[in-house]
Order: C-alpha cells, then sequence, then structure tokens
C-alpha cells in the first residue's frame, strides 16, 4: 500500500482521468491473482 502512494508518476499519461487510479488498482490485483494462481497450478506455492 504504502508503495502505491508513495510513487512518483508526474508527467505520466492518465494522470488528470479520474478513474485512473482504480483501473491500476485493477491491474495490479489482477496480475496478483494471475501469479497466485500460476504459482499454485505449478505446486510451488
Amino acid at each position: 500500500m504504502t508503495g502505491v502512494f508513495g510513487m512518483n508518476v508526474g508527467g505520466l499519461p492518465g494522470l488528470q482521468n479520474v478513474e485512473g487510479f482504480w483501473w491500476v488498482m485493477l491491474g495490479m490485483a489482477l496480475t496478483a491473482i494471475c501469479s497466485l494462481i500460476l504459482l499454485y497450478w505449478k505446486k510451488l506455492f
């Protein structure tokens, strides 16, 4: 959580879009979920 709010994002595209933050959060959550599924499927978790 602290890494997300501590990021220096000045100048990135989409900063003026209010929904941009939530799209990034969704992308990060989906990446984490897919990683856990893959680890579980490979019997590494």
